[in-house]
């Protein structure tokens, strides 16, 4: 079942790759970040950057989970299934997923034109980092969980 599952994994992976690498070598010039062709916001915009946001904050989740079982000195999962399982039940992703729609308003409000090629950028960013970001509008009063400031 597992193999078949990598299988699978790697299949998805490759047909994603060849994709995003047809959609990057087209002829037309594509153009990025401050200089790309500004974007209408539709439907399509918002519920795609949606999207894109709540799979950084499941890659985030991912990342974390990793990071831990890296701090208990574990070279490798020893069951891939059973640790998906644990990152959608984990706390962290469960917050991330409240914490995301605050951000991504806080991200369109913010944006300021720009493509779809900026707009999957910045989300996927911001939806790695959605659980910290949650913590500093929480914590925002509270100065027991804030960084330590340096004096001169």
């Amino acid at each position: 079942m597992n193999r078949l599952l990598f299988a699978g994994f790697r299949c998805f992976l490759l047909v994603a790759g060849i994709s995003v690498w047809i959609f990057l070598a087209e002829d037309a010039p594509l153009r990025f970040g401050a200089v790309a062709a500004p974007q209408e916001p539709s439907v399509w915009y918002m519920i795609s950057g949606y999207f894109i946001t709540v799979v950084g904050v499941f890659l985030g989740s991912v990342f974390r989970e990793l990071h831990e079982l890296k701090k208990l000195k574990k070279k490798t999962l020893d069951n891939p299934v059973l640790f998906i399982k644990n990152v959608t039940l984990s706390i962290d992703l469960w917050m991330g997923l409240c914490a995301a729609p605050l951000v991504y308003a806080l991200l369109l409000k913010n944006l300021g034109g720009g493509g779809m090629a900026g707009l999957f950028t910045i989300a996927l960013e911001n939806g790695f980092c959605c659980t910290l970001m949650a913590s500093q509008f929480i914590n925002a009063g509270d100065n027991t969980n804030s960084l330590p400031q340096i004096h001169d």
